[in-house]
C-alpha cells in the first residue's frame, strides 16, 4: 500500500481526536470485548478448533497473535471455553455461548457492527486500483444514468454545489457536472476515500477545472458552515452512509430553498434463476430466498428524508447489470461495497475470505452454465430531487 501525505494527515487528525475524546478505561474495556467476541465467535462458527490453530490465529485473528495464548488461558479460567487435552481441541462452553450472546447484544445496540462494516468498506475502497473499470464492466449504462442525474438536477451555472461520494469523479467530470456548474460557480467534490480523491485531483488537472475543489470528508460530518450550498448531489452514495446523520448534515449545509439530488440502488431483485443459484449461500435462510442485502427499499430513503426535505421529483428506474465476470461481481458487491454485510459480519476472518472465494467459484460455474445474454439483471434504482425544509 502506498501511503500518501494526505492519508498521514488524516490518520494524525483522527488519532488526536480519539485521544482527546476517549477515556482510556473505556477504550481498554471496548478492546477486551472485541477480542473476546472474535475468539468466541470463531469457536462457535467452527464448532471446535485445534489449540495450535487458535493460538496462531490464522482462522480468526492473524493480526493479533501475540496475546492469543493469554486469551485462551483467560477464557478457560472464565469457563467460556474448554480444552480437550486428549484431542488438543478447544470448544465453546454453554457459558461461553451466553457471553457471546451478551457481547453481541452490546455491539448491536451500540451500533458497533454497523460502524465496523462501514470502516471495512472504506478500507476496501481505499485499496481499489480502478473502480471505474469495474463499474464499466458491471453496469455499462451507468454513465448514461449519471448524465441523467445531472440533467434532472436543476443545477444552474454559477451555483455553489456540493457533491458527496464523488468516488473517482465519474459524475464530476465524465457526466458533465463540472461543466453544468461552470467557472463562475463552485463545485466541491468530497469522498471519505483518500485514494479516490487522488484520482479526482488528477482529473481536475486534465480538464483544467480550477473551480472544482476536492475535500476529504464524510456525509455524516461535513466540514462546511451552515447555509453554504445551493445544491447537494450524489450518485450511489446515500445507502453507504448513516442515512439519518447524513441527511441531517446535508440539510444543515444547504441554503434555504436548496436542493438535494440523489440516485441510489434498491434491494437486489433476486428473481433470476442464475442469480439465486450464484448467491444462494447469502440469499437463503431456511431454504427461502429473500432480500438480505443492506440496500434500501423503495420507501426507505423517502421516509428518512421526510423530517428535513420535501420531495419534488421521485422516479424509479432500472440499471442494467452484467454478471459475466465472476471475480469482478463478487469483489465489488461482496468484497468492496459489502452489500451483504449482515451475513458477512457474522463470519470469522478466514471464513469471510473463504466465502468470497466460494462465491467466485460458484459464479464461474454459473457463467459456464448460462449463456452471456441471460446473465443480465435489471437492478432497481431510485432518483429523488428534494427541497430542504428551513
Amino acid at each position: 500500500m502506498n501511503v500518501a501525505e494526505e492519508m498521514v494527515k488524516v490518520a494524525e487528525r483522527l488519532t488526536e481526536n480519539f485521544v482527546a475524546q476517549t477515556d482510556p478505561k473505556v477504550f481498554v474495556t471496548f478492546y477486551l470485548l472485541t477480542v473476546i467476541y472474535e475468539d468466541l465467535q470463531a469457536l462457535e462458527y467452527y464448532g471446535s478448533m485445534q489449540a495450535n490453530d487458535f493460538v496462531r490465529g490464522h482462522l480468526h485473528r492473524p493480526w493479533g497473535t501475540e496475546t492469543l495464548s493469554g486469551e485462551l488461558e483467560a477464557a478457560v479460567s472464565a469457563e467460556a471455553v474448554e480444552v480437550d487435552t486428549a484431542a488438543d481441541l478447544v470448544r465453546l462452553t454453554s457459558r461461553g455461548k451466553e457471553m457471546l450472546r451478551y457481547i453481541e447484544g452490546i455491539f448491536r445496540e451500540s451500533g458497533f457492527f454497523t460502524s465496523r462494516s462501514r470502516l471495512i468498506r472504506l478500507n476496501n475502497f481505499n485499496h481499489v486500483d480502478d473502480i471505474a473499470s469495474m463499474m464499466e464492466a458491471l453496469a455499462p449504462t451507468a454513465c448514461e444514468h449519471r448524465k441523467t442525474v445531472v440533467e434532472l438536477s436543476g443545477i444552474q451555472p454559477g451555483m455553489a454545489v456540493l457533491e458527496l461520494g464523488c468516488g473517482t469523479g465519474a459524475l464530476t467530470f465524465e457526466a458533465g457536472l463540472f461543466q453544468r456548474v461552470g467557472p463562475d460557480g463552485r463545485l466541491v467534490a468530497t469522498d471519505p476515500s483518500t485514494s479516490m480523491l487522488a484520482s479526482v485531483r488528477r482529473k481536475r488537472e486534465t480538464y483544467n477545472a480550477h473551480w472544482v475543489e476536492v475535500v476529504h470528508g464524510k456525509a455524516e460530518r461535513l466540514p462546511f458552515p451552515a447555509n453554504t450550498f445551493d445544491s447537494v448531489i450524489g450518485y450511489a452514495f446515500l445507502h453507504l452512509t448513516d442515512m439519518d446523520e447524513a441527511l441531517r448534515e446535508i440539510a444543515r449545509v444547504l441554503k434555504p430553498g436548496g436542493s438535494l439530488i440523489t440516485l441510489h440502488p434498491l434491494h437486489f431483485p433476486a428473481r433470476n434463476e442464475f442469480f439465486l443459484e450464484w448467491f444462494a449461500p447469502l440469499l437463503k435462510t431456511g431454504g427461502t430466498p429473500r432480500n438480505q442485502d443492506n440496500l434500501p427499499g423503495p420507501d426507505t430513503v423517502p421516509s428518512a428524508m421526510e423530517p428535513h426535505f420535501e420531495i419534488v421529483h421521485l422516479q424509479s428506474l432500472d440499471l442494467e447489470m452484467h454478471y459475466t465476470s465472476p471475480r469482478t461481481v463478487v469483489e465489488f458487491f461482496v468484497g468492496i461495497v459489502d452489500v451483504f454485510e449482515e451475513q458477512m459480519a457474522t463470519l470469522p476472518w478466514r471464513a469471510r475470505h473463504d466465502m468470497v472465494q466460494q462465491l467466485i467459484k460458484r459464479g464461474e460455474e454459473v457463467c459456464r452454465k448460462y449463456p452471456p445474454e441471460s446473465l443480465v439483471e435489471m437492478h432497481p434504482g431510485q432518483f429523488i430531487r428534494t427541497i430542504v425544509r428551513k
